[in-house]
């Protein structure tokens, strides 16, 4: 079967059957570029992204390995993604991938759209998108855990959010000078 073929017959529930098809095509040299291409296509991007968090997840593809013009194209059609599944999947590998410059301003559109999700995990990790931006520009680390801060004082987040909030300024920035 082909990959369009099986992630067109998943559920969008059970893991093993997505799994059994990462198995099956990912060795395929096409294998990225057709998952990037069917997260243009709303009945196949939720597959399409859960195998690229998996792939990444699996330490099968490592985000420098990516070219620039696909990660430019990743975050161009971000916003397009019409499943919540999608935006959560995609916002969960940012911290794993290079943001080239050429993309800055599309994953930027992506991260604060997906704020004003109605859905908290959707919420929680577009503050990790943030933290991903944040993370090679010096001059914006400060002001990302100020903003962090001041969502747990003002905000009106969940407290899961809220919890994934303290998670990111205790993190903070590894290689920030303090």
């Amino acid at each position: 079967m082909s990959l369009r073929s099986d992630i067109e017959q998943w559920d969008k529930k059970a893991v093993q059957p997505i799994a059994r098809a990462y198995n099956a095509h990912a060795s395929s040299s096409s294998f990225i570029d057709d998952l990037l291409g069917m997260l243009k296509e709303p009945t196949l991007e939720v597959g399409a992204s859960w195998m690229l968090k998996h792939a990444i997840e699996a330490g099968d593809l490592v985000g420098e390995s990516l070219e620039p013009e696909q990660l430019i194209s990743l975050f161009r059609d971000a916003n397009e993604l019409t499943h919540w599944e999608s935006h959560l999947h995609l916002l969960q590998i940012m911290e794993h991938l290079p943001i080239p410059s050429q993309a800055r301003a599309y994953a930027k559109r992506f991260v604060y759209f997906s704020l004003g999700s109605q859905y908290k995990f959707v919420r929680a990790w577009a503050y990790s998108g943030i933290h991903a931006l944040a993370r090679d520009r010096p001059s914006e680390q400060a002001e990302t855990i100020g903003f962090y801060e001041l969502m747990l004082k003002d905000g009106d987040e969940s407290p899961s959010v809220k919890a994934h909030l303290r998670k990111l300024i205790k993190r903070g920035f590894p290689d920030a000078e303090r």
